[in-house]
C-alpha cells in the first residue's frame, strides 16, 4: 500500500495557504499547521492532550487555535496523551 502522508501534507499546506490568504486563520495558526504538515511528510505523529486538546511540538505544548486547526489535526496522524499541566491536575485530584 503506498504512503499517502506526503499527499495529505501537501493538501493541508494548500488549505493553510488558502485560509491565510482569505484571513480565516492567523499567521501563528498557519505556522503551526505547516509544522504539523511537515511532520506528516516525515511520517510522524502529532500528540494532542486528551484533556485540554493542546498539542505538542518539539517538547512544547500549544493550544489548538481554532476549529480549522482542530479539523486539520483530526485528518492528520495524531495520537493522544496528556500534557504536563493536565497530568499535575489529575495527580492532585487523585491524591
Amino acid at each position: 500500500m503506498p504512503n499517502t502522508q506526503p499527499d495529505l501534507a501537501a493538501a493541508i499546506e494548500s488549505r493553510v495557504v488558502a485560509a491565510l490568504v482569505a484571513d480565516r486563520i492567523s499567521d501563528q495558526e498557519a505556522e503551526l499547521l505547516l509544522e504539523v504538515s511537515q511532520r506528516l511528510g516525515r511520517d510522524e505523529f502529532v500528540v494532542q492532550c486528551a484533556w485540554c486538546e493542546r498539542f505538542e511540538l518539539d517538547g512544547s505544548w500549544y493550544p489548538a487555535p481554532g476549529e480549522f486547526f482542530r479539523s486539520a489535526l483530526v485528518v492528520a496522524r495524531s495520537t493522544h496523551g496528556i500534557c504536563p499541566d493536565c497530568q499535575r491536575g489529575v495527580q492532585a485530584r487523585s491524591s
